[in-house]
């Protein structure tokens, strides 16, 4: 395997929230596999990688780390910001308190780990969790920009694989 080191630091108090979406992933067996939580049903009850926003002055590799942390108790080996990112209409809490905001960017990272390791979560936020294939991954994700971000950190780690599966 080769992984590129990307960084994408740079600290802005943008006029809304710069959300982050991280999938983890962890060496098992003969594969990989990707972390996915699911959002307790009052959040959505969603399969997603890990997600939160930068704080104001953080980086976002840096939001990143410290959401992986605080939702899951894990730190990662490596780091690494995957090229893509999507939009979607602020929510209207954001909206409000920002009425030029028109929409929000989410960047994607993709955390390694050096083993399979079971998270912490908050039961407040997340009510599930499990280590899947990346095959089994796409089958629990519902979002089409969760689906393409999580192909999008499978490029990262098979460059060309995806481009000779049927």
């Amino acid at each position: 395997m080769l992984f590129r080191q990307l960084q994408l630091s740079f600290r802005v108090d943008p006029p809304g929230p710069l959300p982050i979406l991280v999938y983890t992933v962890a060496p098992a067996d003969t594969t990989l596999e990707y972390l996915l939580l699911r959002r307790t049903q009052s959040r959505g009850g969603l399969w997603q990688g890990v997600s939160g926003v930068a704080e104001p002055g953080e980086a976002l590799d840096e939001a990143a780390i410290r959401e992986l942390a605080e939702q899951t108790g894990l730190a990662p080996i490596r780091l690494m910001a995957v090229n893509y990112h999507y939009t979607f209409p602020p929510p209207k809490r954001v909206a409000g308190s920002t009425p030029h905001l028109q929409h929000i960017t989410e960047r994607v990272f993709l955390a390694l780990l050096s083993a399979k390791v079971d998270p912490m979560i908050d039961p407040t936020e997340h009510d599930a969790w499990d280590w899947f294939t990346y095959e089994e991954a796409l089958m629990w994700l519902r979002r089409p920009e969760n689906i393409e971000a999580l192909r999008q950190c499978e490029k990262l780690i098979n460059p060309g694989e995806l481009d000779r599966r049927p």
